[in-house]
Formats: structure tokens, C-alpha cells, sequence
């Protein structure tokens, strides 16, 4: 066992520059250095992580498609007008509809159940329902040709309506939402638009948080990962320090009280 660690990559392996290495219980750390140091070698990123459910990416990354699915649920805005806050206020290169879509609902629902059930079935990671529908009545994505967005014609048409029960908004819980969005993206008058990113960027902040608290891997190795697995434009620990942890952290209490679900309450 102490000769022993795993490789995790990326697909396509050849193109994608992250590789997570794996320590198990009784992994020897010189067997860890050297095969980060052979990975490093081919031209690769590391993130060291423990063996743990989804390991790093693939369980600091749920909120970004759950979350935009929550907000979808909650009737805040369209498929479109999500997707394009992420990638307009964020930077994001593809927003989580079009991501999901590529992934596939089928692939993205799997990875999401497995790592909900694996860590105790917090909130924050709860399958979210309009997926699981998507799925069982086999619009699974581009690969089908129907999934968030219709593929059928020249160009993708959103295929999914938001919830006609609009949430509720009280100007009292903006002020925060409003400064964490001045200081995390390129701004946006629109308040719909800053509370879209608001929570899904402080749900990927977040889950973050609880990844580093529950032992999975240390902030450089979760901001490493998230930056070349994923291909975020910042990692969510550079993100929370660019804005200001005091702020990221008011945002995440307006969030809490406009949802009550527990989904942004950060470890102690």
C-alpha cells in the first residue's frame, strides 16, 4: 500500500494539463513527489489529493451546475440569460448549460448522485430534480440532441423553461450580493443577473471551503485544479481572496436567508 497512489486525468488526457495524484492511507509521500514530479515531466499540472469521493474537481465543481439548475427551479431567469452571466460577469468559457449539455445529463446527474450519497447527502450537493428529469426522459444533451438547449436546428434554441414560481427577492439581502458581484466580476447593473452569480460563484467558494475543511486537498491544490481541470478563470480560493473574505462571506448570509436550504453556511 505505501507504493501505491493514483493518477486522475482529464479527458482528452493528451490535451488536458491537469493530473490529480491520489494519496491513500499509508501512500509513501516519496512515491507521491515522484510520480507528481513524472507527471510534471509531460508537461502536466498537479493537485494532490486523499481518496475521497469526486476528489477535488469533480466535487468542487457540483455547485456549478446545480446551483444554475436551482436558479432555473427557483424561476430567477432562462437557460440563456444564466448561461451568459457566468461567462459575461465571470469569465467562464462556457456557461453551465452549455457545459452540461456537453458533458451530457446523464454523465453530470451520475457524478452528482455519487458524490452527494459518498459525502453524507449534504444540501449543497443534492441532485437537482430538473435534471433528473431531463435524464429520465432522455434529453441527455448535445448527444442526443435536446438537453438545456435544442439542437436540431443552425443554431441551439433554449429548450427548458425556468419555474413559473418566481423567488422572492427583498432589496434588504441585495446591498451584500451587490458589493460581492462589484468586487468578483466585471459588474452588472441588473440585480437578477447579481444574485445568478452570486450564488453560483459563492456555492463553488463554498464547497471549496468544505473540501479543504473535510481533508480532501489544501487551497493551492484545489485553485490548481479547478484553474486546469476545469478551466476556470480564477480558482474559488483566488477568487474569495480578490474579493475579500469578509465580503464573500455577507454574501453568503443574504444567500442563506433568500434560500434557506443550508447550501451556503461555510464550515466553522
Amino acid at each position: 500500500p505505501e507504493r501505491t497512489c493514483g493518477m486522475h486525468f482529464f479527458n482528452p488526457a493528451p490535451i488536458m494539463k491537469l493530473v490529480e495524484i491520489i494519496s491513500g492511507q499509508d501512500t509513501d509521500p516519496s512515491v507521491t513527489d515522484r510520480v507528481a514530479s513524472i507527471a510534471e515531466s509531460w508537461g502536466k499540472h498537479v493537485a494532490r489529493a486523499s481518496d475521497t469521493p469526486g476528489f477535488i474537481v469533480n466535487r468542487v465543481a457540483r455547485p456549478y451546475y446545480l446551483e444554475a439548475f436551482r436558479c432555473l427551479e427557483d424561476g430567477l431567469a432562462t437557460v440563456e440569460v444564466i448561461d451568459q452571466t457566468m461567462k459575461s460577469l465571470g469569465g467562464f468559457r462556457m456557461g453551465p448549460f452549455e457545459l452540461t449539455d456537453f458533458i451530457g445529463h446523464d454523465v453530470n446527474t451520475a457524478t452528482t448522485r455519487v458524490v452527494w450519497s459518498q459525502w453524507n447527502q449534504p444540501s449543497r450537493l443534492e441532485p437537482s430534480r430538473m435534471q433528473e428529469e431531463l435524464v429520465s426522459t432522455g434529453q441527455l444533451g448535445r448527444k442526443t440532441g435536446r438537453g438545456a438547449y435544442d439542437y436540431g436546428g443552425d443554431t441551439p434554441v433554449v429548450a427548458i423553461p425556468p419555474s413559473q414560481d418566481a423567488a422572492t427577492i427583498h432589496a434588504g439581502e441585495l446591498k451584500p450580493i451587490q458589493a460581492f458581484t462589484e468586487h468578483a466580476s466585471t459588474g452588472s447593473e441588473d440585480p437578477i443577473q447579481q444574485i445568478i452569480f452570486a450564488r453560483i460563484l459563492c456555492a463553488l467558494i463554498n464547497e471549496a471551503l468544505w473540501a479543504r475543511a473535510d481533508g480532501v486537498a489544501g487551497e493551492r491544490d484545489i485553485d490548481t485544479a479547478m484553474k486546469y481541470g476545469v478551466n476556470y478563470p480564477r480558482g474559488p480560493f483566488e477568487w474569495m481572496k480578490d474579493t475579500g473574505q469578509e465580503r464573500v462571506l455577507e454574501a453568503m448570509k443574504s444567500l442563506e436567508s433568500m434560500t434557506d436550504t443550508g447550501r451556503f453556511i461555510p464550515p466553522a
